[in-house]
């Protein structure tokens, strides 16, 4: 009797471990299904697996990698995500090419995130090599960071070429349309940074007319206030002030407006009209008292 008890508590035990293991896998399927448009959602069903330390080995990888996707994908930082390195090195060891890709790539986005752009360059042309010529996106996405990468070090012309081929990598996904917007955005402040406006102006126009195209007034307002910096560089005060007054209706949010509005005390500091630099001045920093920078 005690042998059959023993043998019974064992079945249930191991089916119980089983429906575990099968729910889990169900849960990261639909985590990374999720994460690139819903991230928020995606966080929340990674939250309601119990006790992650103790998944298997592939689970435990894919947990990880799928967290620090989503986690990045959310704005939330991720310079403490150094787990990944973990589970880059499981899915090297076990050959699964699409997730080392995509853990080598974060790994990059981690190192990144600490400064240390010597070690992220060099997990962004890993992964880079690595990755299938199919897999458009990941790709577009690591050209965008080698392109920043190569931007913050002021190396613009070595930043351009990877911006628009990051820009015609996202192309060819309707719903990565804001990061080919940013990609056209950012070859504009290289060609601007170098002093060729002609340029500049041209990859913002293109920013412009994707931001128009999908009725996006957040994406527009940011492009109008780099054209309106533009002009302003260039010195003609007007354009700038008429660019930034259109933008204040497709400003949301107050610490958008903030900015806009430094911009405009800007233009006329520069045009030696005080009072309306005062003005638009005290008006930025009403929208702003709950953010110190």
């Amino acid at each position: 009797m005690k042998i059959n008890v023993f043998y019974v508590l064992v079945l249930v035990v191991g089916l119980s471990c089983k429906h575990h293991s099968t729910q889990t896998d169900l849960i990261l399927q639909k985590v990374e299904n999720l994460a690139e448009q819903f991230p928020d959602s995606a966080l929340m069903l990674l939250d309601s697996i119990r006790n992650p330390y103790e998944l298997g080995e592939h689970q435990y990888a894919l947990y990880i990698l799928l967290s620090v996707h989503a986690k990045d994908i959310a704005y939330q930082d991720i310079d403490t995500d150094t787990v990944v390195f973990r589970a880059r090195d499981y899915f090297k060891q076990k050959n699964d090419v699409r997730h080392f890709v995509l853990a080598e790539y974060y790994c990059g986005r981690v190192l990144q995130s600490q400064g240390k752009t010597e070690d992220a360059m060099q997990y962004y042309l890993q992964a880079k090599q690595a990755a299938n010529e199919k897999d458009i996106s990941i790709i577009a996405f690591i050209d965008f960071f080698i392109g920043t990468l190569h931007y913050n070090q002021l190396l613009f012309n070595e930043a351009i070429p990877h911006y628009k081929n990051a820009a015609i990598g996202f192309s060819a996904f309707a719903d990565k349309y804001r990061s080919q917007i940013s990609s056209y955005q950012n070859i504009g402040n290289c060609f601007l940074l170098e002093e060729h406006s002609d340029s500049a102006f041209y990859y913002y126009d293109k920013a412009l007319e994707i931001a128009i195209l999908h009725n996006d007034s957040g994406k527009q307002a940011d492009i109008l206030q780099n054209i309106a910096v533009a002009y302003f560089e260039l010195d003609d005060y007007v354009q700038a002030k008429d660019l930034l007054n259109q933008t204040i209706p497709l400003m949301l949010e107050e610490n958008s407006k903030a900015k806009l509005y430094i911009n405009l005390a800007k233009v006329y500091h520069q045009e030696n009209k005080k009072d309306s630099a005062l003005y638009y001045s005290n008006l930025a920093l009403s929208l702003a008292e709950n953010d110190n920078f």
